[in-house]
């Protein structure tokens, strides 16, 4: 999960961007269930694909990094991995 923290992180003096491995690993199964769903008719064509990525990838990284952060500081939360899966099931089936 550190492509959450690092993956597209600002490094140098030229203010680049750099792209993790992992980060780009993470985009291409995102973007290939997307492609899937597209194809099958599950998710709706009224919105690119990159965008549908992009939401679904901001969606899960950001709960899995409020959830890795709470963990690390020794809070409990209410957030838990199942409420994950939840709220990008609920997403996945607006579409």
């Amino acid at each position: 999960m550190i492509y959450l923290f690092e993956g597209r992180r600002i490094r140098g003096t030229a203010r680049e961007v750099f792209i993790s491995e992992g980060y780009l690993r993470f985009r291409e199964l995102i973007h290939g269930l997307v492609q899937r769903g597209l194809a099958d008719g599950s998710f709706t064509r009224q919105l690119p694909a990159t965008a549908l990525v992009s939401a679904l990838i901001g969606c899960a990284g950001g709960m899995i990094r409020d959830l890795l952060v709470a963990r690390r500081e020794g809070e409990s939360g209410d957030l838990v991995p199942a409420d994950i899966q939840k709220v990008i099931a609920a997403i996945l089936a607006g579409l």
